[in-house]
């Protein structure tokens, strides 16, 4: 069976009819009538884990037990995804349907999402600089010193194969030649995750005026047959609001943070904190694609607690090292890195909004011979 989103929800229409059941909880062990496979990521409110419904994979994302009286731990976050799920979007999570077992004191609530990811940004970002330093290494190794892979250079050459569909003659697992093309086959998907990545925000923003709020690498998850943005726990929905802007600017990532979150009140906290997540997250992939040590530049001390807004003075150093590579004026370079520091503005109301950010992505386009959006995502004329 075809592992769709379509797929998965005629699975479970088929088999639990309506969007939500109920039955009891059995024991405080009880997880629901499915079998859990790998987990998938933790979190403060449940775990997630890998599991199918007749024979179509999907995600169970299953929040620990909680007293009956506090039901609103889940019912935000349920919202939010349910009316994400009236009009789908190619780079959001879906809800397939979700289920509470319901005991005497304590409850428990599972909700079933599409797709199941192979892994996230910031895992394949890891895996990139792995496969960075291993490529430096074997390209100075000669065949009379052969260089043995560890486990960790495995996994970063079979999941980046896997996610960008990276097939290689030789098959040798620690060829030079194996590494460069999984490598090249990575930055490719990176470039293109840019302006994917722009539109999925577009969609939450201004299609149903929803800020996530805890926007970072680990929120979005890769696999071979796309990105999507995930995780919706902290996010605000302002469709009945005047306005995008709120004062109880709620903790989340910190390494992330707006300025405006880290103002205790003090600044109103609306889209744009969701710019500036985004211009990080950018950042970041920007060294990815310029084929720098980021640790080097971010945060080198490894400073525990260590965030962009409280190092925003650093900025033009962070910015001026991925611009300074030759001779030849690299114009896109240049432009990318003008448009991170406009998204990372300390100042809320001077960041562009996203659309604009589509808009300046899609002239860079102009300027470099490599696509910034998948085909799925590319900006009407």
């Amino acid at each position: 069976m075809a592992n769709t989103s379509e797929a998965a929800h005629r699975a479970w229409s088929r088999k639990y009819g309506g969007l939500k059941f109920e039955q009891r909880l059995s024991s405080l062990r009880d997880t629901g009538p499915f079998d859990l496979t790998d987990k998938l990521g933790e979190g403060g409110w449940g775990n997630v884990y890998s599991t199918e419904i007749e024979g179509v994979a999907v995600a169970l994302k299953l929040l620990h037990l909680f007293p009956n009286k506090q039901r609103h731990i889940y019912v935000k976050e349920l919202r939010i995804l349910q009316k994400l799920s009236e009009k789908r979007h190619r780079h959001v999570i879906e809800l397939v349907g979700w289920f509470e077992l319901v005991g005497r004191l304590q409850s428990r609530v599972g909700l079933v999402i599409w797709p199941v990811a192979r892994c996230d940004l910031s895992k394949m970002l890891h895996y990139m600089d792995i496969l960075s330093g291993l490529g430096a290494r074997l390209a100075d190794i000669t065949k009379q010193t052969p260089y043995t892979l560890d486990e960790e250079d495995v996994n970063a050459i079979d999941v980046l194969s896997e996610l960008t569909g990276t097939v290689c003659e030789d098959s040798s697992e620690g060829s030079l030649s194996r590494v460069q093309l999984v490598h090249d086959a990575a930055r490719r998907m990176l470039y293109t995750t840019i302006g994917c990545l722009a539109q999925a925000i577009s969609y939450l923003h201004n299609d149903h005026q929803i800020r996530h709020k805890d926007l970072n690498p680990k929120q979005i998850l890769l696999s071979s047959q796309g990105l999507w943005v995930a995780d919706f726990g902290m996010s605000k929905d302002f469709s009945a609001l005047s306005n995008s802007a709120s004062g109880n600017c709620e903790k989340t990532s910190v390494k992330y943070h707006a300025p405006e979150r880290e103002s205790k009140g003090r600044l109103l906290c609306g889209r744009s904190e969701d710019i500036f997540a985004l211009g990080c997250t950018y950042l970041e992939m920007m060294y990815r694609l310029r084929g720098l040590p980021i640790e080097d530049h971010l945060n080198p001390a490894g400073v525990m607690g260590w965030s962009y807004q409280a190092n925003l003075h650093s900025i033009r150093r962070w910015l001026e090292s991925l611009i300074v590579t030759s001779d030849t004026r690299d114009y896109w370079a240049t432009g990318f890195t003008t448009l991170i520091r406009m998204m990372m503005a300390r100042d809320s109301q001077s960041r562009p909004n996203v659309e604009q950010v589509i808009v300046f992505l899609a002239r860079l386009e102009t300027l470099k011979d490599v696509e910034l959006f998948g085909l799925c995502c590319r900006p009407s004329a």
